[in-house]
């Protein structure tokens, strides 16, 4: 392989690479949209309106957690 055709493998690899990481980016801005909408989509989550996305994540992320831990609870006895 000669140094141009190495040049272009490596291009082609770092486009890929950039590609992937804006895909993640906007990934992350969709949770991010999500997790700042559904407060006001739906009662159940409207006490969180007024609390910062990380506390709503967090308080949501808890509340995943006991539902697996019941699921698989349920599921070992």
């Amino acid at each position: 392989m000669n140094i141009k055709n190495y040049g272009d493998v490596l291009y082609g690899q770092v486009v890929c690479i950039v590609k992937e990481i804006e895909i993640l980016v906007n990934l992350i801005n969709i949770s991010y949209c999500a997790m700042k909408l559904l407060p006001y989509q739906d009662e159940a989550f409207s006490k969180y309106q007024t609390e910062s996305v990380q506390e709503f994540r967090f308080a949501l992320s808890e509340q995943i957690r006991q539902v697996v831990l019941l699921i698989f609870h349920f599921l070992l006895t």
